[in-house]
Formats: structure tokens, sequence, C-alpha cells
């Protein structure tokens, strides 16, 4: 197993007592299980009218995110400098990366509480893609959670000549959130699964060596991780401040709510029909005007039975801007 390396050290670095004496360390490393199964986004389809009505955008009034937190939030300088680089010097792109996400948050929070880690960590995909559907990185890295090949394939994903599901918004979140609950529960720290999740496993495992210990911001201060990873956790916790309380600084919740509909039609269409190399388009298709169940069964080749048994649907009552899933 690709982990068992990993295991077997973190196992005998924890048997050397040299953590602090207050941390509880589990008396069994959990052992990672790779995915098996490809199963597709449990939703029947994506309601926008209800996704983005008033009420559904209560997650934009303000909280004490720093006193509810399940992901070691703090508030130091690291995190300050990146703050105030969102929410003034880059605040325009900061707030189109905000707008964006609306189209995949319910979604992506729904697949972090059904594996039992912090919903928070929807902020993570902002800072890997901006939620960009297409977003590839120099080292290969693709879709919304910029996964690697070899880390999709281990988590159930097609990557292929023909289809690459890391372009998939549903199929990917469920691989990500699964990676992000396994490095968990190999390093019992979120700050360091995250820096994991930016720079490998064995990158992080060789700079806990080095420091002697786990507490990420010490092996930040020591510069035993790349400079993109040191940059990676606090940027992370930055846009989850900034995120969870826009009243504080000053960020118009209207426009989410006037925009956020329209803005994920926009990102939807492209998905379904720019046809994005090697992405293909017949996994969603959204209602446009005057179409049928029977007008999408003719192009896609799908029964209406099997259509309205993916998607839920009771009689042939569909509305114009609903997502429907094609497999």
């Amino acid at each position: 197993m690709r982990f068992a390396w990993l295991l077997l050290l973190l196992t005998a670095f924890y048997g050397c007592a040299q953590f602090e004496k207050t941390e509880k360390v589990p008396s069994k490393v959990p052992i990672i299980k790779e995915s098996k199964n490809n199963k597709e986004h449990s939703g029947s389809v994506i309601n926008l009218r209800k996704l983005f009505s008033k009420n559904s955008l209560d997650f934009f009034k303000k909280r004490k995110i720093k006193e509810r937190s399940e992901v070691e939030l703090v508030e130091n300088d690291e995190v300050k400098k990146w703050i105030n680089y969102f929410s003034n010097e880059n605040r325009k792109t900061f707030e189109r990366y905000l707008l964006r996400g609306t189209s995949y948050r319910e979604m992506i929070e729904l697949a972090l509480v059904k594996e039992k880690i912090p919903k928070e960590l929807y902020y993570l995909a902002m800072i890997e893609s901006g939620f960009v559907l297409n977003a590839t990185s120099d080292a290969k890295a693709v879709g919304i959670w910029q996964l690697i090949d070899s880390t999709a394939r281990r988590y159930g994903l097609r990557v292929d000549d023909k289809v690459d599901e890391r372009y998939d918004p549903y199929k990917s979140t469920k691989a990500a959130v699964q990676y992000l609950k396994d490095l968990h529960n190999v390093y019992q720290s979120w700050p360091l699964a995250i820096a994991a999740y930016n720079s490998g496993e064995r990158r992080v495992l060789n700079a806990i060596m080095s420091n002697n210990g786990r507490d990420f911001w010490e092996i930040s201060k020591k510069k035993l991780l790349p400079q993109e990873t040191i940059d990676y956790v606090p940027k992370f916790m930055a846009a989850l401040i900034i995120g969870e309380d826009l009243e504080r600084f000053a960020i118009d919740q209207n426009l989410f709510f006037k925009n956020s509909r329209k803005l994920a039609m926009v990102d939807y269409m492209k998905f379904v029909r720019k046809k994005v190399t090697p992405i293909r388009s017949n996994l969603v298709h959204m209602i446009t005007r005057g179409e049928s169940l029977f007008d999408i069964s003719r192009t896609y080749k799908i029964s209406i039975s099997r259509l309205k048994e993916l998607n839920g649907i009771k009689g042939s009552g569909i509305y114009v801007g609903q997502i429907i899933k094609l497999r």
C-alpha cells in the first residue's frame, strides 16, 4: 500500500515520546484504505433556484469562526499578511472566487460532513483553483481540487486518454475529501494534513522528523517545507476567516445573491459545452428553454426512465437552468 512506509515511520515516531505531554497520541495509527468504489454524487439534481435562495446564503452571516473552528485556526502575523492581501491588494479576485464558489459550496460541504471532517475545508478548493473547473497547474494537477493523476487514481477516479474525471466537480470532490480525511488520520493535525495535501506526504514527514515535533508553525519558522507550502496553510486560514465573516471585511453579501445563479449557469455551460480536453461533455446537462426529457434522451442516447432514476425526477417536470446528471 502506498502509505505503508509512512504509517510505519509515524508509528515509530509517535513511540519516541518526543511530542508534548499534553498531546494524546492514538495507540494505533489508522490504516489508510484506498477507495475501491467510484459512486457518483449522491445528490439527484442541483436545484439552482433553491441553492441560491436568500435562505441558502445564511453562511454569509457573521460567525465567531475561531471559536467553533475545527481546523486549529489561528490569526498570527503570517495569516494576517494574507488576510490583508485577499481583502485589500487582491480584493476583486478574491470576491470573484467567493462568487464562483457558491456554485459548488453546498455540494462540497455535504461531502465533508458525510466524512465527518470540517466544513471549513471548502476554502481549500478556493485556494487551489479559485473554483475554475478546468484549472491546470505546472505540476499537471487538474480540476477544482488540483489533484495529480496518481492521487486521483488511488481514490477511484478515471484518468486516461479518453476521460479525466478530475475535471468532474462531484467525483473529484469525493476523492479530495477522502484524501484529506486520510491525511488527517495520519498526522492528527489539520495544518499538517493541509500542508501534506499541497507538498506531499513524504516532505511533511521529513519536516516532522527534522523538527522533532509536529507543530506546523515551528516547522514553518525553520523553513523545513517549501515556501509554497509555508504560505499555503496561512492562505487557507486567511480565506476561511474572510469568507466566514464578510461583514468584518465590508464585502457586500447582496453581490452574491444577485450574481451567483447567473455565474453558476455560465460556469456549468462551459463545463458541459466547451469540451475541455480531455474532459467529456456527457457528465451533466443544463436545461435550456424549450427542452424536454425526450430531447435530452435523444441527444445523449440515454433512456428517459434512466434520466429520471439518476435525477430523482417524478413525472416530466423540469425547468430552465436545472442541472441534469447523465450518468
